[in-house]
């Protein structure tokens, strides 16, 4: 039997993003604890991740070694294709001077899928950041029951301010579709079609829909055909503390005043502008534009 743990977009990275106070590489580190766990109660057999397995192109030694060390610890062929921020300059031409390539030299078990590759009955299909043909012009390999397109495109179960591919929309004579760049779930199952984004490991925004998604992975059994189970990760627990004791904090009366004070000596754009109008010598034609931006 064959099943293949299939992991959104990571990020791996050791500094913190700006929306977070906890440590990410804790945050890191108790999610793959939880991969683990579950690997080894479904008995997985491969990961799959969706691209963006490091956060940058180029990365810090401690951010490498911190991923290598995760990645090594399940202990299973660790499958990933090519994100955006994998890559220098959004192209291919710089893979070998990414970070990614050397983390594949020191990580026995990371494989950066090239070709058409035999995952246990499934065949994957690798379609990196900029690769967006959903078609396969190849039958199927006498040795598998299905096959998997691997992609990093924004594909979203409805239309979104990005330009977005929708799932009901891709055509595809693929048995299923799994995609990365989106952060958020996306799950289309219809007319033998499967399209599937668990959604980011980690939560790395301070937008609300970001904060409040609850992070997934899926088991994906492919002995016959396919079928997919979803299992919610837990919240961390450095993250669920530093949200109960921000709920505690208050600000004394002092620097509310204090702060209250500085808000009232803010002036407004449109202030600003009149001030740097009235104090400055300016062309007619940049005074028209001036006031016209004020106005608006």
């Amino acid at each position: 039997m064959s099943k293949i743990m299939i992991i959104g977009d990571i990020h791996g990275r050791v500094k913190n993003p700006i929306s977070r106070t906890d440590d990410i590489s804790d945050v890191l580190c108790d999610k793959f604890r939880q991969l683990k766990a579950i690997a080894v109660k479904e008995g997985v057999t491969a990961v799959i991740s969706t691209g963006d397995l490091l956060d940058k192109a180029r990365v810090t030694n401690e951010a490498l070694l911190l991923m290598s060390s995760l990645i090594s610890a399940m202990a299973v062929p660790f499958h990933v294709i090519v994100g955006n921020h994998d890559m220098i300059g959004n192209t291919m031409e710089g893979y070998e001077l990414s970070s990614l390539n050397l983390l594949a030299r020191i990580t026995e078990n990371l494989l950066v899928l090239d070709r058409p590759t035999l995952v246990g009955s499934a065949m994957l299909h690798p379609r990196h950041y900029g690769d967006n043909d959903y078609m396969l012009d190849m039958p199927k390999d006498a040795n598998c029951n299905s096959n998997i397109i691997i992609c990093h495109a924004m594909i979203s179960n409805s239309a979104t301010m990005f330009d977005t591919i929708l799932a009901a929309d891709i055509e595809t004579n693929a048995d299923m579709v799994i995609c990365g760049h989106n952060h958020n779930k996306v799950y289309y199952a219809h007319d033998k079609k499967i399209v599937y984004n668990p959604g980011a490991l980690l939560r790395l925004t301070a937008a609300t829909e970001d904060r409040q998604r609850q992070v997934e992975i899926g088991i994906l059994n492919t002995a016959k055909e396919l079928v997919l189970k979803r299992i919610e990760l837990k919240i961390s627990d450095t993250f669920v503390r530093t949200e109960e004791s921000a709920t505690a904090v208050k600000l004394s009366d002092d620097i509310v005043a204090a702060l209250n004070a500085t808000f009232e000596h803010i002036k407004s754009t449109s202030e600003i502008m009149a001030d740097v109008l009235s104090q400055s010598n300016y062309s007619d034609d940049v005074v028209e534009k001036l006031k016209e931006y004020i106005s608006a």
